[in-house]
C-alpha cells in the first residue's frame, strides 16, 4: 500500500482545485511525482492532470429502454460501443462528439440514445468478454494515460521495471472495471447467441452480428455445424482476406448464380459475410458451399465440422497464431487421413510441423509459376509416424527447417527465382527420406563452397571481429531458469559457436552482415546448450506468422545440428527469450543495415554473386525435374 504523507499535500492543499481531493489522493499523486522523477516545478502540474484523469474512469454503461427497444451504450476510454437492439457498434470518441467520461444518469443518457444513431460508425470490432488480449491492451492505454505527456515511459518495459509498480496494479484496476461494464453491456444482448459465441470460443462482436443479421436459427445451426472453420471466414471478411477461389481463369464462379451478387468485382472486395448470410439463410448446403469456396474435398469440410473448438482451437486462436487466413492449415490437417489430427496436443503437434515448412513452398505468392502443384502432406509425411505424439517429429520439423537453406542463398534475378521454384518443386513432389537425404547433400556442398572461398580470399585478422549492428543493446539477456542469451556478434563468435556445438553456424556470417539474421547463444555456466537464428518478422511471409509479430526464431540446433526440445532448459529459454522480444520486455535493436560493402573480402571478391551462382548451378542439376 502506498504511504500518504501530510507533509507532501499542505502547499497542494491551498490550490482550489486541489481542495476537491482528499489528503490520500494528493498523496498518492505526489507518490507517482515522485516515482517518475516530474521535476518540482513540474509537479504540481502533473498532480493536477493525474487527478483529473483518475477522477474519472471513462469506463462505463448504461442500458435502457429507447423507442421500445433495449439498447446499452458503453464506454471504455477512447472506444464507444453500442448495442441498438440488435447489433453492435463501435466508434472513437472524441470532443467532437461529447461523450460523457462518467456515467450518465437517466436523462442524459436518454440525451445520448436520442442521437447515438448521428454518431460516425466506425467498425464492429468491438469488445464482448475480458478475457481478450484486446481488453487487457486497452486497460494498460487507460493507465498509461492516466500520465498525460509522461505516458510513454511505460512503453516496453522490462519484467525487473520499476515502473510496473505503477502499470500493472493500474491495469488490473481498469481490467475488472472493463469486465464489470462488459457483464452489465451483455446483459441485454440475446443470450441464445451469446452462448452460441462463446461455446465455439469466438466470442467476438462480428460474429454476433453475422448471427442476428438474417434468419437467426439457421445462422445458429450453421454454426453448430461448422463452429471453427465458419467464425473464421466470418472475421477474415472483416479485414478483405475473404478466400475467393480462382483458378487460371481468374474467379470461380459459384454453383448457384443467385449467390452472384456478393462476388467481388474490379472496384468492390466482394462481401464475404453476405454470401455465407444468404446461403444459410435460404437453407443452402453450407458443406457444398465451402467446397466450392475453399475448392477442397468435402471430406474435409466435413471432418472439420466434426472437430470441436476446445480440441483444434477456435477461429480467435488461429487468427491470433497464423493471421486471417488461418484455415489453410486446419485444411491440411483435415486432408491427412489416419494421420488426421484428434487431440488437442494432436493438433498443436500438427501446428508446430507445419509451421517448419518453408514459407516459400507454403505461400503461392512466391512461385514463378503456377505449374508447381500444391503441398500434399501426404507424400510429404509418407514413412513418418502416424502418432502426433512420437518423437521424432521433433527430428523431423528440425529438417524441414533445414530446407530454407536452399532458399537462402539465391537472389531475386531470373536465374535465381527460377532456381527457388525447382526447390520448391522438389519439396512438393518427393517424400520426406528423399528430402532429408537432399539436404545432407546440400549441406555438404555449401560448406565446401563456402570454406573453399575463405581458404582463396583469405580472413584479415581485424575482419574476424568485425561487428554487425546488435540485436541486443546489452549483449545478454539472464532468463528465469538461469540459461544465458549471449548475442554472438562477429565471425570470431560464430567460429568459437561452431567449434563448442559442432554445427554449421560459423558460416552465416555473411547473412549477419548482409542484416539478414542474428544469431544468438544459449548457454549455461561455461555450457553452450544451443544457437538460435532470428529474423525480423517483417521479412518472414504473413503466412507463417502472427499479426504484429516483429521477431521470428527460424531455427534453435544444439550439438551437431540437433533440435532442442520445447521442454528443454534452452527451448524454454528460447520461448522467454522470444516473448520478451516482441513484448518489449527485452530491450532490442531491429535495424539490421548491410554490412558487407565494408569488408574487403566481400566487396572486392563479388562473394554473395559467386555463392549465388554456384548454389543455383546446384539447385538445378541435382534438384531438377530428372531427379
Amino acid at each position: 500500500m502506498i504511504e500518504t504523507r501530510p507533509e507532501n499535500t499542505t502547499l497542494l492543499s491551498l490550490d482550489p482545485v486541489l481542495q476537491h481531493f482528499s489528503a490520500q489522493q494528493l498523496g498518492v499523486a505526489t507518490t507517482w511525482a515522485n516515482h517518475f522523477c516530474v521535476p518540482a516545478e513540474e509537479q504540481h502540474q502533473f498532480i493536477r492532470e493525474y487527478l483529473k484523469s483518475t477522477s474519472s474512469t471513462q469506463v462505463w454503461t448504461v442500458t435502457l429502454e429507447h423507442e421500445g427497444r433495449k439498447i446499452a451504450i458503453a464506454r471504455f476510454g477512447k472506444i464507444l460501443q453500442w448495442f441498438d437492439s440488435n447489433t453492435i457498434r463501435t466508434t472513437t470518441c472524441n470532443s467532437r462528439l461529447r461523450i460523457p467520461k462518467t456515467k450518465p444518469g437517466p436523462r442524459a443518457a436518454q440525451g445520448l440514445a436520442n442521437r447515438i444513431d448521428t454518431l460516425p460508425y466506425t467498425s464492429d470490432d468491438g469488445l464482448l468478454t475480458s478475457f481478450a488480449q484486446k481488453a487487457g491492451d486497452w486497460a494498460a492505454e487507460l493507465a498509461r494515460n492516466d500520465l498525460g505527456k509522461r505516458s510513454e515511459l511505460l512503453g516496453g518495459l522490462d519484467s525487473r521495471s520499476p515502473h510496473l509498480r505503477y502499470l500493472r496494479p493500474k491495469s488490473r484496476y481498469y481490467l475488472r472495471l472493463i469486465g464489470a461494464a462488459l457483464r452489465e453491456f451483455c446483459s441485454v444482448l440475446d443470450p441464445n447467441v451469446l452462448f452460441a459465441i462463446r461455446s465455439v470460443q469466438c466470442v467476438s462482436p462480428q460474429l454476433y452480428n453475422w448471427l442476428v443479421s438474417g434468419d437467426k436459427e439457421r445462422r445458429l445451426q450453421a454454426l453448430r455445424a461448422q463452429p471453427v472453420l465458419l467464425p473464421m471466414l466470418i472475421l477474415s471478411d472483416h479485414l478483405h482476406t475473404f478466400p475467393w477461389p480462382h483458378d487460371v481463369l481468374g474467379l470461380v464462379p459459384p454453383p448457384w448464380p443467385r449467390l452472384n451478387t456478393h462476388l467481388p468485382g474490379p472496384v468492390w472486395a466482394g462481401d464475404g459475410k453476405g454470401l455465407l448470410g444468404q446461403v444459410a439463410d435460404e437453407g443452402m448446403s453450407l458443406a457444398d458451399a465451402l467446397v466450392w469456396l475453399l475448392q477442397t474435398p468435402k471430406a474435409s469440410i466435413r471432418y472439420l465440422g466434426s472437430c470441436r473448438p476446445g480440441r483444434a482451437g477456435g477461429a480467435l486462436f488461429h487468427i491470433r497464431c497464423a493471421g486471417y487466413e488461418a484455415w489453410g492449415r486446419m485444411l491440411h490437417g483435415a486432408a491427412l487421413g489416419n494421420r488426421r489430427p484428434v487431440t488437442r496436443t494432436d493438433w498443436q503437434a500438427f501446428y508446430a510441423l507445419l509451421g517448419k515448412v518453408p514459407y516459400q513452398v507454403c505461400s503461392p505468392d512466391y512461385r514463378v509459376t503456377v505449374e508447381t502443384p500444391p503441398l500434399d502432406l501426404n507424400l510429404l509425411l509418407k514413412g513418418t509416424p502416424t502418432a502426433w505424439n512420437d518423437p521424432l517429429w521433433i527430428m523431423i520439423g528440425s529438417k524441414l527447417t533445414d530446407y530454407q537453406e536452399f532458399y537462402r542463398h539465391l537472389d531475386y534475378s531470373t536465374n535465381g527465382q527460377r532456381a527457388a521454384e525447382i526447390a520448391t518443386h522438389y519439396f512438393v513432389r518427393k517424400p520426406f527420406a528423399q528430402i532429408t537425404n537432399m539436404i545432407d547433400q546440400f549441406h555438404g556442398y555449401v560448406d565446401s563452397l563456402l570454406k573453399a572461398m575463405h581458404e582463396e580470399l583469405g580472413t584479415e585478422e581485424d575482419e574476424l571481429l568485425t561487428t554487425w549492428p546488435a540485436l541486443l543493446p546489452s549483449g545478454t539477456a539472464v532468463c528465469p531458469n538461469g540459461v544465458i542469451v549471449v548475442e554472438l556478434r562477429c565471425p570470431a563468435d560464430l567460429i568459437a559457436e561452431h567449434a563448442a556445438i559442432k554445427h554449421c553456424i560459423d558460416t552465416y556470417d555473411y547473412s549477419a552482415f548482409q542484416g539478414s539474421c542474428r544469431l544468438v547463444s544459449f548457454r549455461q555456466g561455461d555450457t553452450v546448450l544451443a544457437s538460435a537464428e532470428i529474423r525480423l518478422a517483417r521479412e518472414i511471409d504473413s503466412s507463417v506468422r502472427r499479426p504484429n509479430q516483429q521477431f521470428y526464431c527460424v531455427q534453435l540446433r544444439g550439438r551437431r545440428n540437433d533440435p532442442i526440445p520445447p521442454n528443454s532448459p534452452a527451448g524454454r529459454a528460447c520461448h522467454w527469450f522470444m516473448q520478451g522480444l516482441e513484448s518489449g520486455r527485452i530491450s532490442s535493436n531491429q535495424e539490421w543495415p548491410d554490412r558487407t560493402r565494408e569488408l574487403k573480402r566481400y566487396a572486392k571478391a563479388q562473394w554473395k554473386s559467386r555463392v549465388t551462382e554456384s548454389v543455383q548451378a546446384w539447385i538445378m542439376q541435382h534438384l531438377g525435374e530428372a531427379n
